[in-house]
């Protein structure tokens, strides 16, 4: 099945735009910061730490996080989650701030992604491992426990000229066993029990030229974890594709279909699958919107949601809370806003951070959300410097709490 592009542009008898209206002068209180780590390099102010993306380990007690300097870093939060399940946390925690990461791995490239493994526990020796991909290396399994950080196996994928290619998007298989890995114009599956060259590889367009296919860099791949997904694997690039693939065979194409013009931007740089495993959704580079689309209806999109200020070519990250009703995204001005499309809700805004907030992600189980902070200034040596990295309550028990953010948009 593939979705015709022109067909996807032109319908819009299922799609609905929500706007984010800031006219509303309505105060009340949405979120509590629990935590908060200041990772800004001790007395220089400067923005080379600034943050780039946040991610949960699937136990839901470490926050891994890759900053501007090229280290990926990893944060205990056991201690605030295990309070906040038990209902202990007493005063403002926010203000005794955090401590320093548990573990800091400094690389020579820039890491452009990493995943947590599916079965990480930290109670669990040999689970604690995590996924990451740089320029010119091949993708690296990497121990998050222990101060040696060993690395425990590689995996790398080569061209028709046996060139070492660099991934540039990573997801696990649901059962761990496998490791998907995008490319410039590949898609890879690895046996991660086996390190090494890929069992199945496969191009995302016959050549250069067609046009057939998805087109660019695989910039982002998603895997979805409800019985209701199908086994499939959803895959975008920086050409303003989507595609889904088969897990279990990835010559198997599903759908491809084309970001609407009036909402694209310079490429997919963020893919989020709703927790019913029927609508996927997609941000661009520079496009002030986040579309999302039922897989089970490609003819356009399903909803578009409104994102101020996302002209940048900062990558904004997104996602979905585990009821698969809620979206968050991070904004350019230190907001993070939250949308419910599913019920018509207008989408409410609060001040996160005093600089940009590229890196969201919500807590596997509980009502958490991490946010990250951080942008390069040019030409503005005296513009404010925010690379902090907190933990949020969405839970209504915490927010009387003197620190607790303010809805700012109703």
């Amino acid at each position: 099945m593939q979705a015709d592009s022109d067909d996807a542009e032109q319908w819009t008898g299922a799609s609905h735009v929500y706007e984010l209206d800031t006219g509303g002068d309505e105060e009340r209180e949405i979120a509590h910061c629990l935590a908060q780590w200041d990772a800004t390099a001790p007395g220089t102010g400067v923005d080379s730490r600034a943050f780039r993306s946040a991610q949960w380990s699937p136990d839901g007690t470490m926050v891994a996080t890759v900053s501007e300097d090229n280290a990926l870093r990893v944060y205990d939060a056991n201690n605030v989650v295990q309070q906040f399940a038990t209902g202990t946390l007493a005063g403002d925690v926010a203000a005794k701030g955090g401590d320093e990461p548990s573990v800091t791995v400094t690389h020579g490239e820039t890491v452009l992604d990493y995943a947590w493994y599916p079965h990480m526990n930290r109670h669990v020796d040999g689970t604690n491992c995590i996924v990451e991909s740089m320029r010119d290396h091949p993708i690296h399994l990497r121990d998050t426990e222990g101060p040696g950080t060993r690395v425990r196996a590689t995996y790398r994928a080569v061209d028709a000229c046996d060139a070492l290619l660099t991934a540039t998007a990573l997801a696990f298989a649901p059962d761990a066993c496998g490791l998907f890995a995008g490319y410039a114009g590949h898609l890879a599956h690895f046996d991660v029990h086996r390190p090494g060259l890929p069992t199945q590889m496969v191009l995302t367009s016959p050549n250069r030229r067609s046009r057939d296919g998805m087109k660019g860099i695989v910039s982002c791949v998603a895997r979805m974890d409800a019985p209701s997904d199908g086994g499939l694997l959803a895959c975008a690039s920086l050409g303003n594709h989507v595609s889904l693939y088969s897990r279990a065979d990835l010559n198997s194409c599903a759908a491809l279909w084309t970001v609407p013009q009036e909402y694209a931007g310079s490429g997919v740089t963020a893919l989020q699958w709703a927790r019913g495993g029927t609508v996927v959704w997609a941000a661009s580079r520079r496009s002030p919107y986040i579309v999302g689309w039922d897989v089970r209806d490609l003819r356009g999109p399903w909803a578009v949601l409104q994102r101020p200020l996302a002209t940048t070519n900062q990558r904004l990250e997104i996602d979905v809370d585990g009821t698969g009703r809620h979206l968050v995204a991070g904004q350019v001005d230190g907001t993070i806003t939250v949308y419910d499309p599913a019920d018509n809700q207008a989408p409410v805004a609060f001040s996160a951070h005093n600089d940009a907030v590229p890196a969201v992600a919500m807590h596997p189980f509980y009502p958490l959300l991490v946010s990250a902070s951080g942008q390069r200034h040019f030409g503005d040596p005296g513009a404010p410097v925010d690379c902090s990295l907190k933990i949020w309550s969405l839970d209504a028990r915490y927010l009387p709490h003197a620190s607790a953010a303010k809805v700012i948009a109703t």
